[in-house]
């Protein structure tokens, strides 16, 4: 069997006539977690819609377990593929448990109310995360590290194996950052595939086997991450001089070049 999840072939997508994206193929296999890095306006978040079909290219065409992904009912490709917005605010106040349970809405008839299993799938998802203590606090008042927690709780529950995730650790601080990495960590040992966006090489270097570089509307680069996160790529990418080396745990990290230059002594004026 196939470990390709997902596949985007000659992807083209336009706006009111303005160029989004042009050319653009990927693969997503079983076990990956790629990182999709460009600047703001490259397309990632548009790329995003497209592999999960709330986008329809112009052109172009994507593969989900080697079947044409028009193929699919939106039920369907709920049951397979999870989305994580980057927005993480509800219009109305629903508890953490309600958020999550509404994952299972794709197992539904058009009748039918959530069953005793689903309520034990929200509950195990919650558990798995270590957050069943938040599951009567209202998701709008929660941190943004406890909000994408339950969003991943919630694609869980949805039972999907592919988590696609549009810049998870946006407006998060330092320390939640750091567990909702640690937290992909986990999930990817336990047989999750994650395709996540970011702007952060060195978040790529601790967790990512597989990075994605978009660049002016197109794929500037691809592949494993040592071999593609590369100072010359990096200055592609953002226009900026760029070091990277290893720390003292063996891990890559990014240092700007201006950061390795002898300290500029000022005169009082």
């Amino acid at each position: 069997m196939s470990s390709k999840i997902l596949e985007a072939k000659n992807i083209y997508f336009s706006y009111d006539k303005k160029t989004i994206l042009e050319d653009v193929s990927l693969i997503l296999e079983k076990g990956d977690i790629i990182s999709l890095l460009g600047e703001n306006g490259a397309g990632k978040s548009t790329l995003i819609k497209i592999l999960l079909g709330l986008q329809i290219p112009k052109d172009g065409e994507v593969f989900l377990h080697d079947k044409n992904l028009k193929s699919y009912s939106h039920k369907s490709i709920a049951k397979q593929l999870a989305y994580i917005p980057q927005s993480n605010n509800l219009a109305f106040s629903f508890s953490v448990f309600e958020v999550v349970l509404s994952a299972r809405i794709s197992y539904q008839s058009m009748f039918s109310s959530y069953s005793d299993k689903d309520k034990k799938i929200t509950k195990e998802s919650l558990d798995f995360l270590n957050i069943i203590h938040l599951k009567d606090k209202l998701f709008n008042e929660l941190s943004g590290g406890q909000k994408q927690l339950v969003l991943i709780a919630r694609a869980l529950a949805q039972g999907a194996k592919t988590l696609i995730m549009d810049e998870p650790i946006a407006g998060l601080d330092y320390g939640n950052c750091l567990r909702l990495l640690e937290q992909i960590k986990i999930l990817a040992k336990q047989g999750y595939t994650f395709l996540k966006s970011t702007h952060h090489p060195e978040h790529a270097f601790l967790v990512s086997n597989k990075v994605i570089l978009i660049k002016n509307k197109k794929i500037l680069a691809q592949g494993k991450t040592a071999d593609v996160l590369n100072e010359k790529n990096l200055k592609i990418l953002y226009n900026i001089d760029i070091s990277i080396e290893k720390n003292s745990h063996g891990y890559n990290t990014c240092i700007p070049k201006f950061m390795q230059k002898k300290e500029i002594n000022f005169k009082k004026v």
